[in-house]
């Protein structure tokens, strides 16, 4: 074959390769060696083999999770609990601030050279090179796109749109409990990772950007400075589907269901979000409930108005057709 060899003997063994491949076999396992000595090493690894060495693990203190380098063990401690405010390594080009300087050269080359990305032929679209058969598959093809199937929970019976909603569902709803989500700013523990970067969100990076105009307090969300409002107002937001009760808040409403109403709370869960939103359901009550209360107070005003000037009418008829009444009640104020 014209390979050279600083020795004769390594020589020998290359030719006897050559006119027999097994040549150098172990007869315990049937394994191949390229020469004599180390085929020698590993017999004698069969005869003395050496004692296992303990691996060395590293356990998160953190979370439950242990890794078997130190440089694995690293990167999942400064990618995944350390607050986003004390990231390090910044993305020249867009500013965006990563963990590790692993994941700043992925997100580099996922998201800013040139040669991982490329532009649709037919929509001129920028998307990632190995996306790109995807995207012709969902955005160009003639075939039409199927339906996704609803898929049910089997814990909680929350319907979701397709499997992929499912399993994100699962992963982060119904999480095996064994692992401790501690916040590390305020050290709050919660029960699911998703409750955890809820918590952080809104408690630790979320600007209080809606301010109320009848106090010195800020909320995050418009949702809440509208529910601390009604406290002011006495405006009644929701209204229970299930009972007359009124409630100011939608955490207070969902509390009060799920324990006197459990039943109905239950077979809500089950029903297919886009089907059930008991908030739409509640302030729907509320609407109906002021609208009720207006035109009971309307008619009974109307009624006293009627009778003070001298016109008789009767219960049934005010109560029935309280547009007739006011337009009585202008032809006699008049």
């Amino acid at each position: 074959c014209g390979r050279k060899f600083p020795q004769r003997k390594a020589l020998a063994e290359h030719i006897y390769l050559h006119w027999n491949p097994e040549h150098f076999k172990c007869t315990t396992c049937g394994r191949l060696f390229t020469d004599s000595r180390n085929l020698e090493q590993h017999e004698e690894a069969h005869v003395n083999p050496p004692e296992p060495k303990e691996r060395k693990m590293f356990q998160c203190d953190k979370c439950p999770k242990v890794f078997t380098t130190k440089a694995a063990f690293e990167h999942h401690s400064f990618s995944k609990h350390v607050p986003k405010s004390e990231f390090k390594f910044s993305c020249t080009q867009c500013n965006k601030k990563l963990p590790t300087q692993r994941k700043l050269k992925d997100h580099i080359k996922y998201n800013h050279d040139p040669e991982s990305t490329i532009i649709c032929d037919k929509c001129g679209k920028q998307v990632r090179t190995q996306y790109l058969k995807k995207h012709h598959q969902l955005e160009h093809s003639e075939v039409p796109r199927p339906v996704p199937q609803p898929m049910q929970c089997q814990i909680c019976g929350t319907w979701l749109r397709h499997m992929s909603g499912l399993k994100q569902h699962m992963k982060s709803i119904h999480e095996d409990p064994g692992g401790e989500h501690r916040c590390q700013i305020c050290n709050k523990v919660s029960t699911t990772s998703r409750a955890l970067r809820r918590h952080v969100y809104l408690n630790h990076e979320c600007e209080r950007k809606f301010k109320c105009t009848m106090c010195e307090k800020a909320f995050k969300r418009p949702q809440d400075l509208r529910e601390h409002t009604s406290t002011h107002t006495g405006e009644v937001l929701y209204t229970c589907p299930n009972c007359p009760m009124t409630f100011f808040s939608n955490a207070n409403m969902y509390k009060h269901r799920q324990r006197l109403h459990r039943a109905e709370w239950e077979a809500d869960r089950k029903k297919p979000r886009h089907i059930a939103n008991i908030m739409a359901q509640a302030m729907g009550a509320t609407a109906a409930l002021k609208a009720k209360q207006a035109v009971g107070a309307a008619t009974a005003f109307f009624a006293q108005k009627i009778n003070t000037s001298g016109s008789t009418v009767s219960a049934d008829s005010v109560n029935a057709n309280p547009e007739a009444v006011q337009q009585h009640l202008e032809m006699t104020i008049q």
